[in-house]
């Protein structure tokens, strides 16, 4: 065995086995001269330990936005415009991810995050069959729609924005604005 390989083994071992050992002794019952560690309380002082990890997510949980999304973009070169566009959204926790299409038949796949407020959301955009990337910033928020009837003007969830793309390449496209509202079944 060589010598970097004992270094390592010796360091790993050093790390866990002290914890465990304590938690043998700890937890143990005596049966005839021999320690035997109790399985239930390994079991909640492991889960203690669970607890003492440092979490990234927000103290509050994140709004749920999985699901369609419909609306519009308005990029600034002139040429391109504004286009439908529709995105499908799979959440887990604060980080979400899912795929898009333009009405002019573009489609593709994105990543995102929502910021810890719970409104500001990051999202990347990759065109597919291309080396197309977009950036984009948004804010979730509530728009007012007329109902039905058209008596009163109805709450819709609202996802808008600003993104960034590179003309040369995304066939033209700068950047501009998006305006998205969930669909409903």
């Amino acid at each position: 065995m060589s010598k970097t390989v004992f270094v390592v083994l010796v360091s790993t071992l050093a790390l866990f086995l002290p914890a465990r050992i304590g938690l043998f002794l700890t937890n143990s019952q005596t049966y005839g001269g021999l320690a035997w560690a109790d399985e239930a309380s390994d079991t909640d002082a492991t889960d203690t330990d669970d607890s003492a990890d440092v979490s990234t997510e927000p103290a509050t949980a994140p709004p749920d936005i999985a699901g369609d999304w419909s609306g519009d973009v308005d990029d600034n070169n002139p040429d391109i415009g504004e286009r439908a566009f529709s995105i499908e959204i799979f959440q887990k926790k604060s980080k979400f991810n899912g795929n898009w299409e333009i009405g002019s038949g573009l489609t593709g796949s994105f990543k995102g995050k929502i910021k810890a407020d719970g409104e500001s959301l990051t999202l990347k955009l990759k065109r597919k069959h291309s080396k197309c990337r977009i950036t984009a910033e948004g804010t979730l928020g509530e728009t007012a729609a007329p109902d039905v009837a058209g008596i009163e003007p109805v709450q819709e969830p609202e996802i808008s924005g600003t993104y960034k793309a590179s003309p040369k390449k995304c066939d033209g496209a700068e950047g501009g604005s998006f305006e998205l509202i969930e669909s409903v079944d």
